[in-house]
């Protein structure tokens, strides 16, 4: 998926060719609306984009990803035929 995230936190989502442009606060809504569909990966083509990619990554980092836990993590469920301790 193509992403522009902006420095915006709230700006709206808008389609892009082959993605988004984006806040990271409708980000997340979009990816939690792609998981009710069955989506379990998405990956970002972060190029071209007005901001640095270092920059954006530690945003999706910190605000985005943490509402995303991998299961079997503390924080989130466990995958499905993982044994637990």
């Amino acid at each position: 998926m193509q992403l522009d995230l902006t420095g915006a936190p709230s700006t709206a989502a808008t389609p892009i060719r082959l993605g988004l442009r984006t806040g990271h606060q409708a980000l997340i809504d979009h990816l939690r609306a792609m998981g009710e569909l069955g989506v379990a990966h998405v990956s970002f083509n972060l190029r071209p984009g007005n901001r640095p990619v270092e920059e954006i990554l530690h945003e999706l980092a910190e605000t985005v990803l943490p509402h995303f836990p991998s299961p079997g993590t503390a924080d989130g469920t466990d995958a499905p035929g993982t044994a637990t301790s």
